[in-house]
């Protein structure tokens, strides 16, 4: 009996106790032209998309709070009176929104670390809710330098 012939007949991957190691037994894959699997797309990160959606939330209440605010004025000669209770609603509107911004980048930086997730809702989110943060501490810097 040749030494190839004794695996002819048995699985390929099944060694006896007597049996050492031979690299020939174990056949050769690189030609083996096996289908192709489509891989599944990966998930959206459930938090990216909470984070994008509280940052075009707050960033359309942000907006319309200006909004008020000019009709406002405009209704009131051209100027906002700071001790009115319409500026004080405002301008505590104004701070939720910057504190819903703050609460929706914080959800997009944990939507980032969630493995096996695609990360562009969260990416999107947390840049846009920076943005409305950013956006909304340089308008108050403005207001405040500007008297």
């Amino acid at each position: 009996m040749r030494d190839d012939d004794r695996y002819d007949n048995r699985d390929v991957y099944r060694m006896r106790e007597d049996d050492e190691f031979d690299d020939r037994r174990y056949p050769d894959f690189g030609d083996y032209d096996r289908p192709r699997r489509r891989k599944k797309p990966l998930p959206q990160s459930g938090l990216g998309v909470i984070s994008l959606l509280i940052a075009i939330v707050s960033g359309v209440f942000e907006f319309l709070n200006f909004v008020a605010a000019a009709l406002i004025a405009q209704a009131q000669g051209g100027e906002l009176d700071e001790n009115s209770n319409a500026a004080i609603v405002i301008g505590i509107l104004l701070f939720a929104g910057v504190g819903l911004s703050l609460i929706g980048g914080v959800i997009g930086i944990i939507g980032l670390m969630q493995p096996k997730r695609t990360k562009t809702c969260a990416i999107l989110g947390v840049v846009l809710n920076g943005l409305v943060v950013g956006g909304m501490i340089l308008i108050i810097l403005v207001g405040l330098l500007t008297g």
